[in-house]
Protein backbone atom coordinates (compact mmCIF):
# COMPACT_ATOMS: atom_id res chain seq x y z
CA UNK A 1 0.00 0.00 0.00
CA UNK A 2 1.54 3.38 -1.04
CA UNK A 3 0.76 6.42 0.74
CA UNK A 4 1.36 9.62 -0.26
CA UNK A 5 1.04 13.41 1.09
CA UNK A 6 -0.57 15.83 -0.83
CA UNK A 7 -1.24 18.55 1.09
CA UNK A 8 1.72 19.95 4.20
CA UNK A 9 -1.31 21.04 6.57
CA UNK A 10 -4.52 21.20 5.29
CA UNK A 11 -4.21 24.31 3.06
CA UNK A 12 -0.56 24.10 1.93
CA UNK A 13 0.55 22.21 -1.00
CA UNK A 14 3.61 20.02 0.06
CA UNK A 15 6.15 21.97 -1.85
CA UNK A 16 5.19 25.28 -0.27
CA UNK A 17 5.64 23.61 3.19
CA UNK A 18 8.85 21.65 2.38
CA UNK A 19 10.24 25.44 1.61
CA UNK A 20 8.67 27.01 4.45
CA UNK A 21 9.80 23.62 6.46
CA UNK A 22 13.64 24.31 5.11
CA UNK A 23 13.85 27.49 5.46
CA UNK A 24 12.98 27.33 9.20
CA UNK A 25 15.53 24.40 9.66
CA UNK A 26 18.24 26.91 7.97
CA UNK A 27 17.47 29.46 10.63
CA UNK A 28 17.63 27.36 13.46
CA UNK A 29 21.36 26.04 12.60
CA UNK A 30 22.38 29.76 11.59
CA UNK A 31 21.61 30.62 14.85
CA UNK A 32 23.12 27.56 16.24
CA UNK A 33 25.95 28.28 19.14
CA UNK A 34 29.65 28.73 17.48
CA UNK A 35 32.60 27.20 18.38
CA UNK A 36 33.53 27.82 21.61
CA UNK A 37 37.03 29.05 21.49
CA UNK A 38 40.07 29.33 19.33
CA UNK A 39 41.78 26.04 21.03
CA UNK A 40 43.42 23.31 18.72
CA UNK A 41 40.91 20.70 17.86
CA UNK A 42 42.59 17.60 18.90
CA UNK A 43 44.12 18.52 22.31
CA UNK A 44 41.04 17.33 24.45
CA UNK A 45 38.07 14.93 24.17
CA UNK A 46 36.31 18.95 24.38
CA UNK A 47 38.17 20.21 21.15
CA UNK A 48 36.83 16.87 19.88
CA UNK A 49 33.37 16.85 21.15
CA UNK A 50 33.19 20.95 19.26
CA UNK A 51 34.69 19.57 16.02
CA UNK A 52 32.69 16.47 15.64
CA UNK A 53 28.89 19.19 16.73
CA UNK A 54 30.04 21.82 14.19
CA UNK A 55 30.51 18.88 11.71
CA UNK A 56 27.08 17.27 12.68
CA UNK A 57 25.65 20.67 12.05
CA UNK A 58 27.27 21.05 8.36
CA UNK A 59 26.42 17.80 7.36
CA UNK A 60 22.41 18.87 8.57
CA UNK A 61 22.49 22.46 7.35
CA UNK A 62 23.28 19.91 3.55
CA UNK A 63 20.01 18.66 4.17
CA UNK A 64 18.20 20.87 5.18
CA UNK A 65 19.26 22.53 1.87
CA UNK A 66 18.36 19.21 -0.09
CA UNK A 67 15.19 19.42 0.78
CA UNK A 68 14.91 23.39 -0.27
CA UNK A 69 16.15 22.10 -3.29
CA UNK A 70 14.27 19.38 -3.54
CA UNK A 71 10.84 21.39 -3.06
CA UNK A 72 11.71 23.44 -6.30
CA UNK A 73 13.33 20.53 -8.62
CA UNK A 74 11.03 17.95 -7.66
CA UNK A 75 13.76 15.11 -7.04
CA UNK A 76 12.63 12.80 -4.33
CA UNK A 77 15.96 11.53 -3.99
CA UNK A 78 16.98 14.47 -1.84
CA UNK A 79 14.34 14.47 0.20
CA UNK A 80 15.95 10.98 1.11
CA UNK A 81 19.15 12.38 1.90
CA UNK A 82 16.85 15.25 4.34
CA UNK A 83 15.87 12.81 6.20
CA UNK A 84 18.98 10.96 6.55
CA UNK A 85 20.57 13.59 7.88
CA UNK A 86 17.47 14.55 9.53
CA UNK A 87 17.61 11.59 11.50
CA UNK A 88 21.48 11.24 12.54
CA UNK A 89 20.99 14.87 13.83
CA UNK A 90 17.31 13.93 15.86
CA UNK A 91 20.01 10.87 17.32
CA UNK A 92 22.98 12.40 18.28
CA UNK A 93 21.99 15.65 19.21
CA UNK A 94 20.54 15.42 22.70
CA UNK A 95 24.30 14.42 23.59
CA UNK A 96 24.82 17.22 22.11
CA UNK A 97 23.12 19.08 24.47
CA UNK A 98 23.88 17.49 27.52
CA UNK A 99 27.83 18.36 26.45
CA UNK A 100 26.52 22.00 26.02
CA UNK A 101 24.88 22.21 29.78
CA UNK A 102 27.83 19.84 31.43
CA UNK A 103 31.02 21.30 29.44
CA UNK A 104 30.52 23.99 27.80
CA UNK A 105 27.84 25.70 30.19
CA UNK A 106 25.65 27.18 27.64
CA UNK A 107 23.56 30.05 29.11
CA UNK A 108 19.69 29.60 28.56
CA UNK A 109 19.40 31.18 24.94
CA UNK A 110 21.40 28.71 23.66
CA UNK A 111 19.47 25.90 25.33
CA UNK A 112 16.20 27.51 24.33
CA UNK A 113 17.41 27.90 20.27
CA UNK A 114 19.12 24.40 20.60
CA UNK A 115 16.12 22.79 22.15
CA UNK A 116 13.51 24.83 19.90
CA UNK A 117 15.58 23.35 16.67
CA UNK A 118 15.25 19.74 17.71
CA UNK A 119 11.70 19.82 18.68
CA UNK A 120 10.82 21.72 15.54
CA UNK A 121 11.35 18.82 13.47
Amino acid sequence: MKFRLKKFLFFISLRVGCMISALVLFLFELLAVPLRDARPCCDSFEGVLAVVYRVLGIIYFIGCLMLFVASCVRISFLVMIFLSTSLLHTILFPGFLVAEVMIWHANIIDLGLSIGGLVQR
